[in-house]
Protein backbone atom coordinates (compact mmCIF):
# COMPACT_ATOMS: atom_id res chain seq x y z
CA UNK A 1 0.00 0.00 0.00
CA UNK A 2 1.36 3.36 -1.00
CA UNK A 3 0.79 6.13 1.47
CA UNK A 4 1.31 9.64 0.27
CA UNK A 5 1.66 12.29 2.91
CA UNK A 6 1.16 15.86 1.79
CA UNK A 7 2.57 18.51 4.11
CA UNK A 8 0.92 21.86 3.85
CA UNK A 9 2.47 24.91 5.44
CA UNK A 10 0.14 27.76 6.13
CA UNK A 11 1.78 31.13 6.49
CA UNK A 12 -0.33 33.64 8.31
CA UNK A 13 0.19 37.33 7.59
CA UNK A 14 -0.42 39.13 10.87
CA UNK A 15 0.80 42.47 9.60
CA UNK A 16 3.54 42.44 12.23
CA UNK A 17 6.32 40.55 10.41
CA UNK A 18 7.98 43.76 9.28
CA UNK A 19 8.03 47.10 11.01
CA UNK A 20 6.14 50.00 9.41
CA UNK A 21 8.40 52.91 8.55
CA UNK A 22 8.34 56.56 7.61
CA UNK A 23 9.15 58.16 4.27
CA UNK A 24 12.90 58.57 4.35
CA UNK A 25 14.57 60.18 1.29
CA UNK A 26 16.61 56.96 1.01
CA UNK A 27 15.02 53.72 2.23
CA UNK A 28 16.63 50.59 3.67
CA UNK A 29 17.05 49.12 0.20
CA UNK A 30 18.93 52.20 -0.98
CA UNK A 31 16.07 53.49 -3.14
CA UNK A 32 15.99 57.30 -3.21
CA UNK A 33 12.74 59.17 -3.86
CA UNK A 34 11.60 62.76 -4.33
CA UNK A 35 8.10 64.17 -4.13
CA UNK A 36 6.88 65.67 -7.38
CA UNK A 37 5.53 68.65 -5.44
CA UNK A 38 8.92 69.45 -3.96
CA UNK A 39 10.69 69.22 -7.30
CA UNK A 40 8.30 70.98 -9.63
CA UNK A 41 5.53 72.96 -7.97
CA UNK A 42 5.74 76.74 -8.15
CA UNK A 43 2.46 78.42 -7.25
CA UNK A 44 3.47 81.55 -9.16
CA UNK A 45 3.97 79.98 -12.58
CA UNK A 46 0.35 78.87 -12.87
CA UNK A 47 1.19 75.72 -14.82
CA UNK A 48 0.57 73.09 -12.16
CA UNK A 49 -1.84 72.41 -9.35
CA UNK A 50 -1.38 70.25 -6.28
CA UNK A 51 -3.74 67.39 -5.68
CA UNK A 52 -4.16 64.72 -3.02
CA UNK A 53 -4.68 61.01 -3.23
CA UNK A 54 -7.86 59.20 -2.27
CA UNK A 55 -8.23 58.02 1.31
CA UNK A 56 -10.21 54.83 1.86
CA UNK A 57 -11.89 54.23 5.20
CA UNK A 58 -11.69 50.71 6.56
CA UNK A 59 -14.91 48.71 6.32
CA UNK A 60 -14.48 47.59 9.95
CA UNK A 61 -14.72 51.14 11.30
CA UNK A 62 -15.12 52.20 13.98
CA UNK A 63 -12.45 50.03 15.58
CA UNK A 64 -13.65 50.97 19.06
CA UNK A 65 -15.69 53.62 20.83
CA UNK A 66 -16.39 54.89 24.34
CA UNK A 67 -16.98 51.44 25.83
CA UNK A 68 -15.53 51.85 29.34
CA UNK A 69 -17.33 53.43 32.30
CA UNK A 70 -14.57 55.99 32.78
CA UNK A 71 -14.60 56.99 29.09
CA UNK A 72 -17.23 59.64 29.63
CA UNK A 73 -16.03 61.78 26.71
CA UNK A 74 -13.11 60.78 24.50
CA UNK A 75 -13.75 64.16 22.88
CA UNK A 76 -11.03 65.02 20.34
CA UNK A 77 -9.06 61.94 21.34
CA UNK A 78 -5.73 63.27 20.04
CA UNK A 79 -4.64 59.71 19.13
CA UNK A 80 -0.99 58.64 18.95
CA UNK A 81 -0.22 55.35 17.18
CA UNK A 82 3.14 53.61 17.51
CA UNK A 83 4.35 50.29 16.11
CA UNK A 84 6.99 48.80 18.43
CA UNK A 85 8.21 45.26 17.62
CA UNK A 86 9.67 45.03 21.14
CA UNK A 87 6.14 44.10 22.22
CA UNK A 88 5.80 41.03 20.02
CA UNK A 89 2.27 40.03 21.03
CA UNK A 90 0.85 43.54 20.67
CA UNK A 91 3.25 45.77 18.73
CA UNK A 92 0.52 48.24 17.79
CA UNK A 93 0.23 50.78 20.62
CA UNK A 94 -2.17 53.68 21.04
CA UNK A 95 -2.40 56.63 23.43
CA UNK A 96 -5.57 58.74 23.37
CA UNK A 97 -7.32 61.38 25.46
CA UNK A 98 -10.44 61.36 27.60
CA UNK A 99 -12.33 63.91 29.69
CA UNK A 100 -13.57 62.62 33.02
CA UNK A 101 -16.76 63.60 34.87
CA UNK A 102 -14.69 66.06 36.91
CA UNK A 103 -13.71 67.91 33.73
CA UNK A 104 -10.11 66.78 34.05
CA UNK A 105 -8.25 65.33 31.09
CA UNK A 106 -6.59 61.93 31.08
CA UNK A 107 -4.26 59.97 28.81
CA UNK A 108 -5.42 56.41 28.07
CA UNK A 109 -3.70 53.42 26.45
CA UNK A 110 -4.71 50.55 24.16
CA UNK A 111 -2.78 47.92 22.22
CA UNK A 112 -3.28 45.48 19.38
CA UNK A 113 -1.65 42.56 17.59
CA UNK A 114 -2.71 43.75 14.14
CA UNK A 115 -3.80 47.39 14.46
CA UNK A 116 -7.43 46.41 13.92
CA UNK A 117 -8.61 44.63 17.08
CA UNK A 118 -7.75 46.73 20.10
CA UNK A 119 -7.55 45.91 23.82
CA UNK A 120 -7.68 48.39 26.69
CA UNK A 121 -5.48 46.68 29.30
CA UNK A 122 -5.50 47.17 33.06
CA UNK A 123 -2.42 49.28 33.72
CA UNK A 124 -2.81 49.43 37.49
CA UNK A 125 -1.55 53.01 37.63
CA UNK A 126 -4.58 55.14 38.43
CA UNK A 127 -6.94 54.45 41.34
CA UNK A 128 -10.52 55.28 40.39
CA UNK A 129 -11.60 54.63 43.99
CA UNK A 130 -9.53 57.56 45.20
CA UNK A 131 -10.18 59.99 42.39
CA UNK A 132 -13.67 59.22 41.04
CA UNK A 133 -15.51 58.61 44.30
CA UNK A 134 -18.49 60.62 43.07
CA UNK A 135 -19.44 57.76 40.74
CA UNK A 136 -19.64 54.54 42.80
CA UNK A 137 -19.90 52.27 39.74
CA UNK A 138 -16.66 53.65 38.39
CA UNK A 139 -14.89 53.98 41.73
CA UNK A 140 -15.32 50.30 42.61
CA UNK A 141 -13.14 49.38 39.60
CA UNK A 142 -10.10 50.68 41.48
CA UNK A 143 -6.93 50.35 39.40
CA UNK A 144 -8.55 48.14 36.79
CA UNK A 145 -8.37 50.69 33.98
CA UNK A 146 -6.16 51.87 31.13
CA UNK A 147 -5.41 55.38 32.40
CA UNK A 148 -1.75 56.41 32.05
CA UNK A 149 -1.76 59.89 33.62
CA UNK A 150 -3.41 63.27 33.92
CA UNK A 151 -3.09 65.65 30.99
CA UNK A 152 -4.72 66.73 27.77
CA UNK A 153 -3.42 67.22 24.23
CA UNK A 154 -0.47 64.94 24.88
CA UNK A 155 1.65 63.66 22.00
CA UNK A 156 3.56 60.37 22.26
CA UNK A 157 6.53 59.63 20.00
CA UNK A 158 8.80 56.58 19.77
CA UNK A 159 12.11 58.28 19.15
CA UNK A 160 14.44 55.91 17.28
CA UNK A 161 17.03 58.67 17.16
CA UNK A 162 17.30 58.48 20.97
CA UNK A 163 20.25 56.35 22.17
CA UNK A 164 19.03 56.20 25.78
CA UNK A 165 16.36 53.48 25.84
CA UNK A 166 14.98 54.69 29.19
CA UNK A 167 13.60 57.85 27.52
CA UNK A 168 12.96 56.53 24.01
CA UNK A 169 9.25 57.28 24.33
CA UNK A 170 8.86 61.07 24.34
CA UNK A 171 5.77 62.87 25.60
CA UNK A 172 4.91 66.49 24.86
CA UNK A 173 2.15 68.98 25.60
CA UNK A 174 -0.35 69.15 28.40
CA UNK A 175 -3.48 71.28 28.43
CA UNK A 176 -3.65 73.57 31.48
CA UNK A 177 -7.19 72.43 32.30
CA UNK A 178 -6.08 68.82 32.40
CA UNK A 179 -2.88 69.13 34.37
CA UNK A 180 -4.15 70.87 37.48
CA UNK A 181 -0.61 72.17 38.00
CA UNK A 182 2.32 73.06 35.81
CA UNK A 183 5.07 71.69 38.05
CA UNK A 184 4.59 68.02 37.35
CA UNK A 185 2.49 67.19 40.41
CA UNK A 186 -0.37 64.74 39.87
CA UNK A 187 1.83 63.10 37.23
CA UNK A 188 1.39 65.79 34.59
CA UNK A 189 3.47 68.60 33.20
CA UNK A 190 3.11 71.16 30.45
CA UNK A 191 6.31 70.23 28.75
CA UNK A 192 8.24 67.11 27.75
CA UNK A 193 9.40 63.91 29.44
CA UNK A 194 10.71 60.46 28.53
CA UNK A 195 9.90 56.85 29.37
CA UNK A 196 11.15 53.41 28.34
CA UNK A 197 7.64 52.20 27.47
CA UNK A 198 5.47 55.32 27.19
CA UNK A 199 3.51 54.31 30.28
CA UNK A 200 5.67 54.27 33.40
CA UNK A 201 8.93 55.58 34.87
CA UNK A 202 8.67 59.03 33.34
CA UNK A 203 11.86 61.05 33.74
CA UNK A 204 13.83 63.94 32.27
CA UNK A 205 10.79 66.17 32.87
CA UNK A 206 11.24 69.61 31.29
CA UNK A 207 8.65 72.33 31.70
CA UNK A 208 7.98 74.43 28.59
CA UNK A 209 7.62 78.10 29.41
CA UNK A 210 6.81 79.48 25.99
CA UNK A 211 5.30 82.93 26.18
CA UNK A 212 1.80 83.84 25.04
CA UNK A 213 0.20 83.56 22.50
CA UNK A 214 1.35 79.91 22.74
CA UNK A 215 -1.60 77.86 23.97
CA UNK A 216 -0.99 74.10 24.02
CA UNK A 217 -4.57 72.92 24.58
CA UNK A 218 -4.31 70.94 21.35
CA UNK A 219 -2.48 67.88 20.07
CA UNK A 220 1.15 68.86 20.63
CA UNK A 221 3.34 66.33 18.80
CA UNK A 222 7.04 65.75 18.14
CA UNK A 223 9.21 64.21 15.44
CA UNK A 224 12.95 64.04 14.95
CA UNK A 225 13.87 64.92 11.38
CA UNK A 226 17.08 63.28 10.22
CA UNK A 227 17.82 65.52 7.19
CA UNK A 228 17.38 68.69 9.26
CA UNK A 229 19.07 67.17 12.30
CA UNK A 230 16.50 68.71 14.64
CA UNK A 231 13.34 67.96 16.60
CA UNK A 232 10.11 69.61 15.47
CA UNK A 233 7.26 70.21 17.91
CA UNK A 234 3.96 71.06 16.24
CA UNK A 235 1.69 72.98 18.58
CA UNK A 236 -0.41 76.14 18.30
CA UNK A 237 -0.77 79.79 19.16
CA UNK A 238 -3.99 81.66 19.81
CA UNK A 239 -4.20 85.22 18.56
CA UNK A 240 -7.19 87.48 18.23
CA UNK A 241 -9.14 87.97 16.10
CA UNK A 242 -8.41 84.84 14.08
CA UNK A 243 -8.12 82.50 17.07
CA UNK A 244 -6.30 79.19 16.71
CA UNK A 245 -3.27 78.88 14.40
CA UNK A 246 -0.52 76.32 13.84
CA UNK A 247 2.96 76.92 15.24
CA UNK A 248 6.16 74.87 15.29
CA UNK A 249 9.05 74.92 17.76
CA UNK A 250 12.49 73.39 17.21
CA UNK A 251 15.03 71.74 19.48
CA UNK A 252 18.65 70.74 19.16
CA UNK A 253 19.72 67.23 18.26
CA UNK A 254 19.99 66.32 21.97
CA UNK A 255 16.33 67.22 22.63
CA UNK A 256 17.23 70.42 24.44
CA UNK A 257 17.00 74.20 23.98
CA UNK A 258 13.58 74.52 22.38
CA UNK A 259 13.00 77.63 20.32
CA UNK A 260 9.86 79.71 20.75
CA UNK A 261 7.04 78.37 18.54
CA UNK A 262 6.74 80.24 15.25
CA UNK A 263 3.37 80.51 13.52
CA UNK A 264 3.47 78.51 10.27
CA UNK A 265 -0.20 78.55 9.18
CA UNK A 266 -3.06 80.93 9.91
CA UNK A 267 -6.74 80.35 9.38
CA UNK A 268 -9.61 82.75 9.85
CA UNK A 269 -12.00 83.50 12.68
CA UNK A 270 -14.59 81.30 10.96
CA UNK A 271 -12.15 78.48 10.05
CA UNK A 272 -9.59 78.11 12.82
CA UNK A 273 -6.59 75.80 12.60
CA UNK A 274 -6.97 73.55 15.62
CA UNK A 275 -3.91 71.29 15.42
CA UNK A 276 -1.60 69.64 12.91
CA UNK A 277 0.10 66.27 12.53
CA UNK A 278 3.49 66.80 10.87
CA UNK A 279 5.75 64.24 9.18
CA UNK A 280 8.42 63.98 6.49
CA UNK A 281 7.44 62.75 3.05
CA UNK A 282 10.75 62.17 1.25
CA UNK A 283 12.09 65.66 0.44
CA UNK A 284 9.11 67.67 1.81
CA UNK A 285 6.89 67.76 4.90
CA UNK A 286 3.19 66.96 4.99
CA UNK A 287 0.66 68.00 7.61
CA UNK A 288 -2.88 66.90 8.41
CA UNK A 289 -4.50 70.07 9.70
CA UNK A 290 -7.62 69.89 11.83
CA UNK A 291 -9.73 72.88 10.74
CA UNK A 292 -12.56 74.01 13.03
CA UNK A 293 -15.70 75.75 11.75
CA UNK A 294 -15.89 77.93 14.85
CA UNK A 295 -18.94 79.99 13.86
CA UNK A 296 -21.01 77.17 12.37
CA UNK A 297 -23.59 75.65 14.80
CA UNK A 298 -22.76 72.23 13.33
CA UNK A 299 -19.27 72.62 14.82
CA UNK A 300 -17.42 70.56 12.23
CA UNK A 301 -13.71 69.79 12.52
CA UNK A 302 -12.23 68.78 9.16
CA UNK A 303 -9.00 66.90 8.40
CA UNK A 304 -7.21 68.84 5.64
CA UNK A 305 -3.80 68.36 3.99
CA UNK A 306 -0.90 70.82 3.81
CA UNK A 307 2.75 70.67 2.74
CA UNK A 308 6.07 72.45 3.15
CA UNK A 309 9.54 72.26 1.64
CA UNK A 310 11.32 73.39 4.80
CA UNK A 311 8.80 72.99 7.71
CA UNK A 312 8.61 76.82 7.91
CA UNK A 313 6.50 77.94 4.95
CA UNK A 314 3.32 75.86 4.52
CA UNK A 315 0.70 75.69 1.78
CA UNK A 316 -2.59 73.88 1.36
CA UNK A 317 -3.04 70.92 -0.97
CA UNK A 318 -5.94 71.17 -3.43
CA UNK A 319 -6.66 74.80 -2.61
CA UNK A 320 -8.69 76.74 -5.15
CA UNK A 321 -10.10 79.69 -3.26
CA UNK A 322 -10.71 80.19 0.47
CA UNK A 323 -10.81 77.63 3.25
CA UNK A 324 -14.41 76.88 2.30
CA UNK A 325 -13.09 75.50 -0.98
CA UNK A 326 -10.57 73.08 0.54
CA UNK A 327 -11.01 69.39 -0.13
CA UNK A 328 -11.16 67.19 2.98
CA UNK A 329 -8.26 64.76 3.27
CA UNK A 330 -10.26 62.34 5.44
CA UNK A 331 -13.84 62.98 4.32
CA UNK A 332 -16.52 63.37 6.99
CA UNK A 333 -19.03 60.55 7.26
CA UNK A 334 -22.72 60.74 6.46
CA UNK A 335 -25.08 62.52 8.88
CA UNK A 336 -25.67 59.36 10.94
CA UNK A 337 -22.06 58.10 10.89
CA UNK A 338 -19.63 57.88 13.82
CA UNK A 339 -17.47 60.56 12.13
CA UNK A 340 -20.18 62.86 10.78
CA UNK A 341 -18.91 66.01 12.51
CA UNK A 342 -15.39 65.72 13.87
CA UNK A 343 -12.07 64.34 12.58
CA UNK A 344 -8.78 64.32 14.50
CA UNK A 345 -5.91 62.49 12.78
CA UNK A 346 -3.43 60.36 14.70
CA UNK A 347 0.25 61.01 15.15
CA UNK A 348 1.77 59.56 12.96
CA UNK A 349 0.69 58.04 9.64
CA UNK A 350 2.60 54.80 9.04
CA UNK A 351 4.08 53.38 5.84
CA UNK A 352 3.33 49.65 5.83
CA UNK A 353 5.80 47.03 4.50
CA UNK A 354 3.78 46.73 1.28
CA UNK A 355 4.08 50.50 0.73
CA UNK A 356 0.49 51.40 1.57
CA UNK A 357 -0.22 53.90 4.34
CA UNK A 358 -2.28 53.63 7.51
CA UNK A 359 -3.85 56.85 8.78
CA UNK A 360 -5.66 56.42 12.07
CA UNK A 361 -8.12 59.02 13.35
CA UNK A 362 -10.79 59.83 15.91
CA UNK A 363 -14.24 60.58 14.52
CA UNK A 364 -17.02 62.38 16.37
CA UNK A 365 -20.77 62.14 15.74
CA UNK A 366 -21.75 65.57 17.07
CA UNK A 367 -20.57 69.20 17.11
CA UNK A 368 -17.21 70.14 18.57
CA UNK A 369 -18.74 72.02 21.49
CA UNK A 370 -21.86 69.87 21.89
CA UNK A 371 -22.90 66.37 22.83
CA UNK A 372 -21.00 63.71 20.91
CA UNK A 373 -19.38 60.33 21.11
CA UNK A 374 -15.94 59.71 19.62
CA UNK A 375 -14.63 56.54 18.03
CA UNK A 376 -11.23 55.32 16.84
CA UNK A 377 -10.94 54.44 13.17
CA UNK A 378 -8.59 53.63 10.30
CA UNK A 379 -8.11 54.99 6.80
CA UNK A 380 -5.65 53.73 4.21
CA UNK A 381 -3.99 55.08 1.10
CA UNK A 382 -2.23 53.49 -1.85
CA UNK A 383 1.56 53.66 -1.97
CA UNK A 384 3.03 57.19 -1.98
CA UNK A 385 -0.18 58.88 -3.10
CA UNK A 386 -0.60 61.48 -0.35
CA UNK A 387 0.04 64.44 -2.65
CA UNK A 388 0.97 64.97 -6.28
CA UNK A 389 0.85 67.46 -9.13
CA UNK A 390 -1.04 67.71 -12.38
CA UNK A 391 -1.31 70.28 -15.15
CA UNK A 392 -3.80 73.10 -14.53
CA UNK A 393 -4.85 72.66 -18.10
CA UNK A 394 -5.20 69.11 -19.37
CA UNK A 395 -1.54 68.96 -20.39
CA UNK A 396 1.72 70.81 -19.97
CA UNK A 397 5.44 70.52 -19.27
CA UNK A 398 7.66 71.99 -16.59
CA UNK A 399 11.26 71.76 -15.39
CA UNK A 400 12.49 71.30 -11.85
CA UNK A 401 12.39 74.43 -9.72
CA UNK A 402 15.26 76.91 -9.83
CA UNK A 403 18.17 75.75 -7.67
CA UNK A 404 16.65 72.28 -7.45
CA UNK A 405 18.75 69.41 -8.72
CA UNK A 406 18.26 65.67 -8.51
CA UNK A 407 20.99 63.22 -7.53
CA UNK A 408 21.16 60.50 -10.19
CA UNK A 409 22.01 57.66 -7.80
CA UNK A 410 21.40 54.79 -10.23
CA UNK A 411 20.65 54.15 -13.87
CA UNK A 412 17.10 53.00 -13.07
CA UNK A 413 14.64 55.87 -12.68
CA UNK A 414 11.22 55.08 -11.22
CA UNK A 415 7.99 57.09 -10.99
CA UNK A 416 4.64 56.74 -9.23
CA UNK A 417 1.90 58.14 -11.43
CA UNK A 418 -1.83 57.89 -12.13
CA UNK A 419 -2.90 58.36 -15.74
CA UNK A 420 -6.41 59.06 -16.98
CA UNK A 421 -7.90 57.49 -20.09
CA UNK A 422 -6.00 58.61 -23.22
CA UNK A 423 -3.48 60.43 -21.02
CA UNK A 424 0.27 59.97 -20.63
CA UNK A 425 3.29 60.95 -18.58
CA UNK A 426 6.92 61.38 -19.67
CA UNK A 427 10.06 62.57 -17.94
CA UNK A 428 13.45 63.67 -19.21
CA UNK A 429 16.93 64.73 -18.13
CA UNK A 430 18.06 68.25 -19.02
CA UNK A 431 21.74 67.53 -19.64
CA UNK A 432 23.91 68.88 -22.45
CA UNK A 433 25.07 66.22 -24.85
CA UNK A 434 22.34 63.70 -24.06
CA UNK A 435 19.43 64.46 -26.44
CA UNK A 436 18.15 60.88 -26.24
CA UNK A 437 17.38 61.39 -22.53
CA UNK A 438 15.27 64.54 -22.98
CA UNK A 439 11.98 62.67 -22.99
CA UNK A 440 11.23 59.12 -21.87
CA UNK A 441 8.94 56.58 -23.46
CA UNK A 442 5.38 57.67 -22.47
CA UNK A 443 3.71 55.96 -19.51
CA UNK A 444 0.01 55.44 -20.23
CA UNK A 445 -1.33 53.60 -17.16
CA UNK A 446 -1.32 53.86 -13.38
CA UNK A 447 1.67 52.47 -11.56
CA UNK A 448 3.86 52.57 -8.48
CA UNK A 449 7.64 52.81 -8.92
CA UNK A 450 7.29 52.23 -12.66
CA UNK A 451 10.64 51.81 -14.41
CA UNK A 452 11.32 54.67 -16.84
CA UNK A 453 12.73 53.77 -20.26
CA UNK A 454 14.12 55.96 -23.04
CA UNK A 455 13.92 55.65 -26.82
CA UNK A 456 16.65 53.90 -28.77
CA UNK A 457 17.85 52.03 -25.70
CA UNK A 458 19.37 55.11 -24.09
CA UNK A 459 20.28 54.75 -20.40
CA UNK A 460 21.25 56.95 -17.48
CA UNK A 461 24.54 55.13 -16.92
CA UNK A 462 26.76 58.06 -18.01
CA UNK A 463 25.00 60.39 -15.55
CA UNK A 464 25.09 58.20 -12.41
CA UNK A 465 26.74 60.15 -9.60
CA UNK A 466 25.87 63.56 -11.05
CA UNK A 467 23.24 66.17 -10.22
CA UNK A 468 20.81 67.07 -12.99
CA UNK A 469 17.60 68.95 -13.69
CA UNK A 470 14.48 67.13 -14.83
CA UNK A 471 11.57 67.97 -17.08
CA UNK A 472 8.12 66.36 -16.94
CA UNK A 473 5.42 66.18 -19.60
CA UNK A 474 1.92 65.73 -18.16
CA UNK A 475 -1.17 64.94 -20.20
CA UNK A 476 -4.19 64.12 -18.02
CA UNK A 477 -1.97 62.51 -15.41
CA UNK A 478 -0.90 63.02 -11.79
CA UNK A 479 2.68 62.35 -10.73
CA UNK A 480 3.43 61.69 -7.05
CA UNK A 481 7.06 60.60 -6.69
CA UNK A 482 10.23 60.27 -8.73
CA UNK A 483 13.15 58.12 -7.63
CA UNK A 484 16.11 55.88 -8.42
CA UNK A 485 16.16 52.19 -7.63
Amino acid sequence: MLVVIVLMILVLDTGASEEPTGWSPVDKQGVSRYSAIGLFFDADDGKLQTTQGTVKKDSRNPLFGQDKLWETRIDNGYPNVVYDPTYQDAPWRLWYGNIGPDGGQYLLFANSSDGLRWTKPDLGRYDLAENWSGDPEVAKLGKHNNIVMFGGGLGIYRDLHETNASVRYKISGGAPAGCYSADGSKNCVIGTAGSFDGISNWQDVRVLNFASPWRPDCHTNIIFDEPLGTYLMTTRDYENPQGREISIARATIDFDSWSKPVVTMRGTKEHQLYSQITWRFYDVFLGIVMTYDAEDPAGHVHCMLSWSRDSVQWEWIDRDGGLDALKEFIPAGESDAFDSHVCFAAHLPLRMPDGTSRIYFMGGDGPHSGARNSSFALATMKTDRFAGIRAKLSSGSVETMAQRFVNITSAQMIVTVDVEMDGSFSIGIIADGYPSLVRSTPIVSNGTDISVTFPDGATLDPLVGTQQKLKIYIDRATVFTIGFR
